[in-house]
């Protein structure tokens, strides 16, 4: 493969930025022993309610969300799209929503074709919406 196919490391194109990834990650991170450590790994951090946290490589949102769900103010940050798509995912999955949608929350990349993409960035004042 030339230097000029080569996929960069990091961020949009790279292997990190696909839906597969974020699928792979996500599986990997529903395991009994991965949560399992992941909780015990958050219990650490002792109490987090209104903690501004900042999640820098976050993937697909995984730990943000664990950590907003606990009330903890989190910023996810990732250089791939995909996984920031799959964080917003993963927050909807779970119910959270946004309530402080503005401009310095949203961050605007642009797709591997070109065309621009806006993401959110920041979760600090999401709420988990009732069942």
């Amino acid at each position: 493969m030339s230097s000029s196919t080569q996929r960069p490391a990091h961020g949009a194109g790279s292997t990190w930025d696909t839906p597969e990834a974020v699928e792979r990650i996500v599986q990997a991170y529903a395991t009994t022993d991965v949560i399992a450590i992941r909780q015990a790994q958050i219990d650490l951090l002792g109490p987090i309610d209104g903690a501004a946290i900042v999640d820098v490589g976050s993937g697909p949102g995984i730990y943000a969300r664990d950590l907003a769900l606990r009330g903890a103010r989190v910023t996810a940050v990732d250089s791939a799209p995909a996984m920031r798509a799959g964080a917003v995912a993963e927050a909807h999955a779970t119910k959270l929503i946004h309530r402080d949608l503005k401009p310095q929350n949203l961050f605007l990349t642009q797709r591997v074709n070109g065309e621009p993409l806006v993401n959110v960035l920041y979760y600090g004042l999401s709420k988990a919406l009732e069942e």
